[in-house]
């Protein structure tokens, strides 16, 4: 599934993503994966270059 939400907090975000899944999953044509599939969970540090003086 191709499914993304957002939110302020983690609690926000875990809200917004169930209710995104539920009407994803309302449509008639909505396919669910295999369960042959191990889910992935990583954090990306990612710094702040927008904030670089630069002369």
């Amino acid at each position: 599934m191709n499914i993304a939400s957002q939110g302020k907090t983690q609690k926000e975000a875990l809200k917004n993503l169930k209710e995104a899944l539920e009407l994803y999953l309302e449509d008639e044509d909505a396919k669910i994966p295999a369960r042959n599939f191990e889910p992935v969970l990583t954090f990306v540090r990612v710094d702040d270059f927008c904030h670089t003086t630069r002369f």
